[in-house]
């Protein structure tokens, strides 16, 4: 049994790698077409995966826009790359980037060849029974849809009441009659050729272009006004349900086994972000085909089992998201999450990236660097991707940066997770972390001469954290005195703003959260005054940079180890001693030099900091083997 897929993507390049690799392994031919509007990394990523290859091909790039004529555009070009193959399939089975097996390939070609010659495709005669839940359905072809009934809601509700009071209502093209369905088929390559000569015609093109969402009405009409009702199981082979907010089930992990107990081939929408499904869903599809087949009225029928999940969890599992369900606009998935997590938000990357280190101490905890950063988002420890999500993903993270976060936050639920905020990222995550009564908070106030020296290489710093202070010595005291003034009013204005969600925190968070806030100033500019907090905002002053350089770190760990349950250790690694040693010698001589060229500049800081005193001995604590705090 040849057996062709046609699949559509937009997104994850990753998983649609693994699923087309999984389809190719069984040895079945695909055709991809991969949304103009995705941009080229993705798509080069894949051809490069398959370069070279002939049981692949990939059809001419569109913009894809749901609801319109594009997707079955789209489709078209996926068939005329089947053609120009030559592979001449058995069977084209159509799917999705967000789809997956369930069930074993042997199984799948056993299937079709006991049921060859038939067709298995949705298509309910539009102008008699109801298929449509919720919005119009026969207006969908009476009337012309130049607008997306998404996108442009108003502008297409407008020119179809105008047309409808105007008795402009037209005829179905060729006086076919209209038939309705599923988008999702597996069809014959006879019928299909068909289909494809039809779907050259002027008239037929012109008349479904300006149909509203033509991928539910295109192939079931021309297939079902063709095709004997008798070749026809109006069943698509492919599982999708609903949520009871009318938007598609995303399965997880804890679904695995239900989808493989149900009478389909594929599913949608599997979810992209635990690598472990994709591994368990393999396994069926390389095992042998069970003893077991589907057959008759049993294929393609949804069991009476998710729907009695879905009516006990019908406002969500406690703590999971609810698709579809009208939450808070805000939050989003935020406010359904239970597990606990932290947010280090600073004004500087050097010291934010030393808080990294020294959090990394506990084995029971995860600190991700700068997820929300512009360009990039930066995991623990490096990692390329983590919880779906690839280093590259920034347009996936800004579909929505509430789920983006909640989603890393359950990816690891034993784990206490927590990431690097620098003031100015990620949006409005910092003010909804301080909105939530569970997150926890490690505010860094920071060394404004630190966060100027980082200002001078760009507002938008990478994922090392370090400082270029040949960079800067190169710069003449005037032009470091010019910047500096300036840098001020942009530094103060980000300590109001740490103030602002401080205060935020404390109105909303004591009640739920005892202990919910380490606060920790390291100013130099103000005699090297340090306070950490834990609820309250009483200080322990220290005075002195020479003596406090290394205490001051000290006290914050231990702080946030507090405020942070597991606590983090009490010895921290020799590695990460002296490396953060290093780190903080290497600051305290360039904070030294800039002090002494801004005084060259005509800067005198307020509080008179004398740079001879900043020297100190950091040897005893970078040779230690464990230093204790």
């Amino acid at each position: 049994m040849k057996i062709s897929f046609v699949v559509l993507a937009h997104q994850n390049p990753h998983v649609l790698q693994r699923l087309v690799g999984t389809l190719l392994g069984a040895g079945h031919t695909v055709a991809v077409h991969y949304d103009l509007k995705a941009g080229n990394a993705g798509f080069q990523e894949l051809q490069g995966a398959f370069a070279g290859r002939s049981d692949i091909r990939f059809a001419r790039r569109v913009k894809v826009e749901w609801g319109e004529w594009s997707i079955v555009q789209a489709t078209l070009n996926c068939l005329d790359e089947i053609e120009r193959a030559g592979w001449a399939p058995d069977y084209v089975y159509y799917c999705s980037g967000a789809d997956y097996p369930i069930r074993s390939a042997e199984e799948l070609s056993a299937f079709l060849e006991r049921h060859a010659g038939m067709e298995f495709i949705e298509g309910v005669p539009a102008d008699r029974e109801r298929w449509v839940k919720g919005g119009p359905q026969e207006d969908r072809y009476r009337y012309r849809f130049w607008f997306n009934w998404r996108s442009q809601h108003r502008l297409a509700v407008f020119f179809l009441d105008l047309q409808k009071r105007l008795g402009l209502r037209r005829k179905f093209v060729l006086g076919l009659e209209p038939f309705i369905g599923s988008q999702w088929w597996v069809l014959t390559w006879p019928t299909l050729l068909s289909v494809m000569a039809m779907a050259r015609r002027r008239d037929v093109r012109r008349f479904f272009r300006t149909t509203m969402i033509p991928d539910e009405l295109f192939f079931q009409t021309l297939v079902c006004n063709q095709v004997p009702a008798s070749r026809i199981i109006g069943r698509p082979l492919t599982l999708y349900q609903f949520t009871d907010y009318l938007v598609p089930i995303i399965f997880c992990l804890d679904r695995v086994d239900y989808l493989i107990r149900q009478p389909f081939f594929m599913a949608r929408k599997i979810s992209p972000h635990r690598i472990e499904i994709f591994d368990r869903l393999d396994e069926v599809w390389a095992a042998p085909a069970s003893g077991l087949t589907l057959d008759g009225d049993e294929v393609a029928t949804v069991s009476p089992e998710y729907e009695t999940h879905r009516l006990r969890y019908r406002h969500g599992v406690p703590g999971a998201p609810v698709y579809g369900q009208k939450g808070h606009p805000w939050f989003q998935d935020l406010a359904r999450l239970e597990l606990p997590y932290f947010m280090v938000i600073g004004l500087s990357l050097v010291e934010l990236k030393i808080a990294q280190r020294l959090l990394a101490c506990s084995r029971q905890m995860i600190c991700h660097g700068q997820i929300f950063h512009p360009d990039f988002l930066e995991f623990a420890e490096d990692a390329p991707e983590f919880a779906g999500y690839r280093r590259e993903s920034v347009v996936l993270r800004e579909n929505s940066p509430p789920n983006f976060l909640a989603n890393l936050v359950r990816a690891q639920p034993e784990t206490r997770s927590g990431f690097l905020l620098r003031v100015g990222q990620g949006g409005d995550v910092a003010e909804m972390v301080s909105n939530l009564p569970t997150p926890a908070m490690l505010v860094l106030r920071g060394d404004p001469l630190i966060a100027f020296a980082e200002s001078l290489q760009g507002e938008l710093p990478g994922g090392q954290g370090r400082i270029d202070w040949n960079l800067i010595e190169a710069m003449p005291p005037a032009l470091l005195a010019r910047q500096w003034r300036k840098f001020l009013a942009k530094f103060q204005a980000r300590l109001s703003e740490l103030d602002r969600l401080v205060a935020i925190g404390m109105a909303r968070k004591e009640e739920a959260v005892p202990r919910w806030l380490c606060e920790a100033n390291f100013d130099v500019t103000q005699y090297s005054l340090m306070h950490v907090t834990k609820v309250a905002r009483g200080a322990s002053h220290f005075a002195g940079w020479s003596e406090m350089v290394l205490e001051r770190w000290q006290d914050w760990t231990i702080c946030a180890g507090k405020i942070l349950d597991p606590k983090l250790p009490n010895t921290i690694p020799a590695a990460t001693s002296r490396e953060v040693a290093t780190i903080l010698a290497g600051l305290e001589t360039g904070r030294k030099w800039l002090i002494g060229a801004l005084a060259a500049g005509g800067v005198v800081l307020e509080a008179g900091y004398d740079p001879e005193d900043a020297g100190t001995d950091l040897a005893s604590w970078a040779l230690l083997d464990e230093e204790e705090i």
